[in-house]
Parts: structure tokens; C-alpha cells; sequence
């Protein structure tokens, strides 16, 4: 904190009437920054393709950029261990509608057109969507252009399909 008001030229004191503690300054900082790469995504988002492109293209695409954001990495390496994580995909709302309001256009053609499961919310979808981004984007490591593949092989159709539905018959 005294860093931080060292570099805005203010007394740490008044740090304090904008945070509460150095979390709720981590957790700002997460929201923001993942609003701002939800925004710069949403063209993707809306672009006139089927419902399986939009999801697999629009969820690789914000996977590699959250994971190659120097500054939300920066935080999720020298923050408290847990924060990210509970920022995330805990029971934060804002991110819950950031997400939504990325895959809104993509989910509702999804239910439009019956490719989402039906025994699941779309709220329950976004925060599973909201794990599984999680665990992609902080993989040591990654596979190039893997991303693309877990997202179609196992996210996609953790979304489309459930235990109950009826097997394909020939």
C-alpha cells in the first residue's frame, strides 16, 4: 500500500478511503483488468458464426488472452496464493456478469437453437465455464493452439450434453 501511494503521490492514509485492504486492492484490480479483456473480446462474440465456432473461438481466444495479460498474471504470481482463484470463480458476482454478458449472445443462440443442455442454468453454466477458463489460463506451460482443442473436446460438450440425455442411435 505505501508503494501504491508513493506512485499516485498520496498519503498511504488515503489509499484507505479507496480500498480497505490490500485484497479488496487485488480484487479490484482483477475485476478491472478482466473487464477490460471481456470487452475487447465481445466482437468476437458477436460475430455472425454457429453457435459451436463462437463458443470454441470466443473462449480460446480469452483464454490466451488472459494467460498472456502481463498484468493479471503478475498478479496471479505475486498475489496471495488464493485470491486469484477465489476471485475467479468464487461468489463474485461481477465476474459471474462479465462472463455472462461475453457468452450472453453465444448461450442464447445455443438455447435457440437446442445445442445447450437443458438440465443446467444458464447461470450454472457460466460459473462451470468460469472454473474450466480458470484451470486453461493458469497451466504452467501451455500446448500451443491447445487451448482450442480442450475447449471443443471437453468444455463444449460438458455444455451441450448431459448424463440424461438419450444416446445417439444408428
Amino acid at each position: 500500500m505505501g508503494d501504491i501511494a508513493s506512485d499516485a503521490d498520496m498519503a498511504r492514509q488515503n489509499i484507505y478511503g479507496y480500498v480497505a485492504s490490500r485484497e479488496d486492492l487485488v480484487d479490484a484490480v482483477l475485476l478491472a483488468r478482466i473487464k477490460e479483456i471481456a470487452e475487447d473480446l465481445k466482437p468476437l462474440a458477436r460475430k455472425g458464426t454457429s453457435f459451436v465456432d463462437a463458443f470454441v473461438e470466443t473462449s480460446a481466444a480469452a483464454i490466451e488472452r488472459a494467460r498472456s495479460d502481463h498484468e493479471l498474471m503478475h498478479i496471479f504470481n505475486t498475489g496471495p496464493s488464493d485470491r486469484f482463484q477465489d476471485v475467479v470463480t468464487g461468489p463474485y458476482p461481477e465476474i459471474h456478469d462479465i462472463v455472462s454478458d461475453l457468452l450472453a449472445p453465444i448461450l442464447d443462440h445455443g438455447r435457440e437453437t437446442n445445442m445447450l443442455r437443458t438440465d443446467k442454468t444458464v447461470d450454472e453454466l457460466i460459473d462451470w465455464i468460469r472454473v474450466v477458463y480458470l484451470f486453461l489460463i493458469t497451466q504452467p506451460n501451455p500446448v500451443a493452439g491447445n487451448d482450442r482443442d480442450v475447449v471443443a473436446d471437453f468444455l463444449l460438450p460438458s455444455i451441450m450434453f448431459s448424463r440424461n440425455d438419450k444416446p445417439p442411435t444408428d
